[in-house]
């Protein structure tokens, strides 16, 4: 196997195209009896909820059972979670569930979660990647990825970067970004990623890692400066922005949404969904859906989906442990 072909199965990354799971059989071994609901734990409008609407959308024609999407945001979509894990197995309660959820949550000393995410839910489908972003305000003079380290270097602590709060991820992709290219810089926590970019916009904060949907069209609108991507793969709306990993190699990150369950699903449930959701996201009108909001899908199997888990969480975790991150 080469080196990406690794690379991508350990980390889940995304390339040019999904990935996509197989049929399990011609004709899925189970499907919903009654209304299905898909519970997302973020606020109206982000990128989760858009996720969840496309797809719900795209599962209709496949069930004759409405597919709705219920919104329980609060505690980092651990109120979600929690409802989704108390539910009855039977497949008809699913979450859209989060990096941050999945893989940095439970890492986070003093985190209180209600439940155990790598215990009391199934992974069943990753289904998209967002591309993380580095943004800095126009005002500062970094131009390019050396740049800005020169500066963090040359100056501990003095340059401040935003996120949605302690353990978030964009405070993780931030601390990772720094610990791997060598220099401190000092973490302004928000109350959820739309202040952080808008202290950013306003010039409070010098730099953020975002998500690429969040803050693509202020960068476009000169309200931000691009300097580069952290996924593997460029992305296809915006392909003039370089890859992070050209100037700090080990730095390859994607944030992405999957489906999950109740740790009790049976395995026909689980293999139902799968192959429900695979078939939904190869449609063309799906896949275009998906990329018109700057969505890039995965798909794959169970497996696969807690391959990526695993990985990130060791690899988040390393990070927490290093620079001993907690949750006051």
């Amino acid at each position: 196997m080469t080196t990406r072909r690794k690379l991508l199965a350990a980390l889940g990354t995304i390339g040019a195209a999904a990935v996509l799971s197989p049929r399990i059989q011609a004709q899925q071994r189970w499907a919903p009896s009654r209304e299905v609901r898909l519970v997302n734990g973020f606020a109206a409008g982000g990128s989760a909820d858009v996720t969840c609407r496309i797809l719900s959308d795209a599962l209709k024609p496949l069930w004759t059972p409405p597919v709705v999407v219920d919104i329980r945001s609060g505690a980092n979509g651990f109120i979600a979670a929690e409802a989704v894990a108390r539910a009855p197995a039977d497949g008809h309660t699913m979450l859209m569930a989060t990096m941050g959820m999945m893989a940095i949550s439970p890492e986070l000393p003093g985190a209180r979660l209600p439940i155990d995410p790598g215990r009391e839910l199934k992974p069943i489908c990753n289904v998209v990647g967002l591309n993380v972003m580095l943004v800095v305000h126009p005002s500062t003079p970094f131009r390019s990825v050396p740049e800005i380290i020169a500066y963090g270097k040359a100056n501990p602590g003095k340059l401040a970067y935003g996120s949605a709060g302690h353990g978030s991820s964009p405070h993780l992709c931030a601390a990772l970004f720094a610990k791997l290219a060598g220099f401190e810089a000092l973490h302004v926590p928000y109350r959820g990623g739309a202040p952080a970019i808008l202290d950013l916009i306003a010039g409070r904060v010098q730099f953020m890692i975002a998500n690429f949907p969040e803050v693509i069209q202020q960068a476009r609108q000169g309200q931000l400066r691009a300097l580069a991507l952290g996924g593997s793969q460029p992305a296809s709306q915006a392909p003039e922005v370089p890859l992070l990993k050209q100037w700090v190699p080990d730095y390859e990150v994607t944030n992405w949404f999957g489906l999950v369950g109740a740790t009790a699903l049976p395995a026909e449930v689980v293999a139902g969904w799968n192959a429900a959701v695979g078939q939904a996201i190869a449609q063309p009108a799906v896949r275009q859906r998906f990329a018109d909001n700057n969505l890039e899908l995965i798909g794959g199997t169970p497996g696969q989906f807690q391959q990526t888990i695993t990985s990130y969480r060791s690899r988040f975790g390393a990070v927490i442990r290093e620079l001993g991150i907690r949750v006051e």
